[in-house]
């Protein structure tokens, strides 16, 4: 049977994600959260995110609350009765009680090799900090931030040449392979997360 699964996301890096679980049989997305509309432009017209523009072009249950944590907000998401969320780049921090809804919590594709670069803009902060490697983790969300147990890792050198859009594209599609491999491990009982240091 599918894993039913909520989704958090709000940029570019979350729609590559919110892909490969569309087209992975083993999944079924349930319900999709995402940041409210944003003004935008010259003209700072009231703009969708791109994880919404997806979750509506493919006809799936989509909000965008201010606030994911509203008691409100919870019951709607609990009625999807998704057994695991998965969050990229969403742009909010949640609570236990959120985080209690789902049977296997929730787990976060996070743009550097944890424990290195840990909150915003991670991927910008290794290319600043000079590193010759970085990569992709799947790790538990805990109350702290991104400091929950991890899933797995894809790694990827920087080359010298190398602009944060090109590795911010290349970090989004090793980010949804660990959703094809790792995620079903972990849902299925094989894969225990391993504590950072």
């Amino acid at each position: 049977s599918k894993v039913r699964v909520c989704f958090l996301g709000t940029p570019d890096f979350a729609v590559i994600a919110l892909r490969a679980l569309l087209s992975d049989d083993h999944f079924e997305v349930v319900g999709v959260v995402s940041q409210p509309d944003r003004p935008a432009g010259r003209k700072m017209i009231l703009t969708p995110s791109p994880v919404k523009n997806l979750a509506l072009e493919k006809g799936l249950p989509v909000i965008t609350p201010e606030s994911v944590n509203k008691d409100f907000i919870l019951d709607q998401i609990k009625a999807w009765g998704a057994e695991v969320a998965v969050v990229v780049a969403f742009g909010q921090i949640l609570s236990t009680k959120f985080l209690n809804i789902f049977n296997f919590g929730a787990v976060n594709i996070h743009g550097s090799l944890l424990p290195l670069w840990r909150g915003a803009a991670p991927i910008q902060r290794s290319i600043e900090a000079g590193d010759l490697e970085t990569g992709v983790a799947l790790q538990k969300i805990v109350r702290e931030l991104d400091a929950g147990d991890v899933l797995g890792v894809r790694k990827i050198n920087i080359s010298q040449d190398m602009n944060a859009q090109e590795l911010h594209d290349q970090l989004a599609k090793l980010g949804a392979e660990l959703l094809h491999v790792e995620l079903m491990d972990y849902v299925r009982g094989n894969l225990a997360g391993v504590p950072q240091d």
